[in-house]
Order: structure tokens, then sequence, then C-alpha cells
């Protein structure tokens, strides 16, 4: 049981009329599964959410008041046995059973007219902001194109980008959790290249903000299947240092010089630093 009070708070909170300002903004076809959603302590992106649920609450409402449970249960079978392994299946089974478009029915709550014109419009959006550092839009912009674009593949350039602009907005946690959360679900998912893409994309996110330690268990992941990984073995350098190994320190640094030729990468100079010091020492084979 609940009291008045607590009852009213929750109805508010799916009152679509508090969204109205925002309704043809919230692109309401193209919303993402709660495994590829990137977190954000952004109150706009927090709006926009509640948003989504508030009008998406409402028209099913409207459809199972119109339509009745049963034409539902005959939608979701049918959608169960769909081609594509995404919401296509649910549109494609509404308009088969009901013969409602949804995408016509969704178009006054996106400011575009296809996926196409809402693609070059968010991403036209992102890089003037990003030319005119207004990190919190170009991270709201790069929200709705990824949106757009995993429709059909999975990019990881979207998840590092993200992370980057919540570091410039001082949300260091936030970025952390970019990664970690798509390491948990892509490790779930058999994709290895995919997956190893992320474990370096947080590799390189570690050496960005100078901790390297927060991606020691993912670099071990990698040196496990690929024992010559250079980013890999940087991190791995770093712990045997930090865990007073100079000998294994050294030798790894040595590996690192062997495979990485490059006279500018960041690896090459790392392992340099790490060998002068140890030999400086004395320690170390």
């Amino acid at each position: 049981h609940v009291g008045r009070e607590a009852a009213d708070e929750f109805a508010a909170a799916y009152d679509v009329g508090r969204y109205e300002d925002i309704s043809g903004q919230i692109n309401l076809l193209y919303w993402l599964g709660k495994a590829y959603e990137i977190e954000t302590p952004l109150d706009s992106e927090h709006r926009l959410t509640a948003a989504r649920h508030a009008f998406a609450k409402a028209y099913a409402e409207q459809f199972i008041e119109k339509h009745g449970m049963d034409v539902v249960r005959d939608i979701l079978n049918r959608a169960a046995f769909g081609k594509t392994n995404s919401s296509q299946n649910l549109i494609d089974a509404i308009r088969d059973v009901t013969t409602l478009d949804v995408r016509r029915e969704f178009a006054d709550h996106q400011p575009f007219a296809d996926r196409g014109d809402g693609i070059t419009l968010h991403e036209q959006a992102y890089e003037k902001a990003v030319r005119e550092n207004e990190n919190e839009a170009a991270l709201s912009s790069l929200l709705r194109l990824m949106e757009l674009q995993l429709q059909d593949w999975y990019e990881l350039r979207f998840y590092s980008d993200a992370a980057l602009l919540l570091l410039e907005l001082g949300h260091e946690e936030y970025a952390d959790r970019v990664f970690r959360s798509q390491l948990h679900f892509l490790s779930q998912r058999g994709q290895e290249r995919v997956f190893a893409g992320m474990q370096m994309a947080f590799i390189e996110h570690a050496w960005r903000t100078n901790r390297p330690r927060i991606a020691y268990q993912e670099a071990e992941r990698l040196l496990a299947i690929d024992d010559q990984h250079v980013p890999a073995l940087s991190v791995q350098m770093h712990r045997l240092v930090a865990e007073e190994s100079p000998g294994q320190a050294k030798q790894t640094a040595r590996t690192i010089l062997e495979l990485d030729e490059q006279a500018k990468s960041p690896y090459r100079r790392m392992a340099q630093e790490v060998l002068g010091e140890v030999e400086s020492l004395g320690e170390g084979p």
C-alpha cells in the first residue's frame, strides 16, 4: 500500500503534459535497449528518458483500450517469430494485425522526416557543438546519433567519444561506466572481435586518465589471447612496477620495444622510461 501523495507523484511522472515542450525531440521510434544505453548525469537526458516512458505508456494504454489484449497477444506472438532481432519485428507485427503504421504515428516525436535525415541532422549538431566546445550539447547530439546508427550495426566509437565528453564534463565515474557496462554486455554475447575492441578502448581510456590500474584485469584477459598486444603489455608493465617486480617489468618493457617500432608511440616511450628507471637502480636481470 502507498499513500495518496506517492500515488500522485507516480502518476505525475507519466503525465505527457509535463513534456509537451520536448515532445517533438524525443525520437520515440529510435530508443535503444537498456544494454546499449549510455548512462549520464545530465538532467536533460533524464528528462528525455522520462518523456519517452510517459509517451510510450500513453500510446500503449490507448492501443490496448482500442484493440484489446487478444490483439496484443497476437502481435507479440508474431513479433517473436519475426525476420530480425530488433524492434522492426514488433512494428511489422502491429501493421500486419491492425494496419497501424507506427512509424507514421510516431513521426511527430522526431525533428526529421526519416532516419537518413535524422543521422544528418544529429551529425551536424554534434560537429557544431564540438567546434564550439559545448560538451553537454555534443553529448546529447552524439547519443541521438548513436540511437539512429546502432539500428544497423554496433560501433565502438560512439562509446569512446561519449566517454571522452563525459570526462570533459568532469564525470570520470560515468566515463568508466560506459566501458564497464559494455564490457559486461559484450562478454556475454560471444562477439570476440568487438569485445577485444572494447577492451582496447578501455585500456586507452585508462591511460588517458592516468589510471592504468583500472584496466589491469582487461589487460590480462587480452594477453591470454594475444601475448603480443602492446597496449595490454604496457598496462601489465605498470602493474609489475607497482608490485615492485623490477625484473619482470624490465622484461615486459623490452618486449614492448621489440614489438612497437614506432618512434613516437606512447607505449614505446613508457617502456623506455621504465627500462631506464630499472637499470638506473641496478635492479632486474
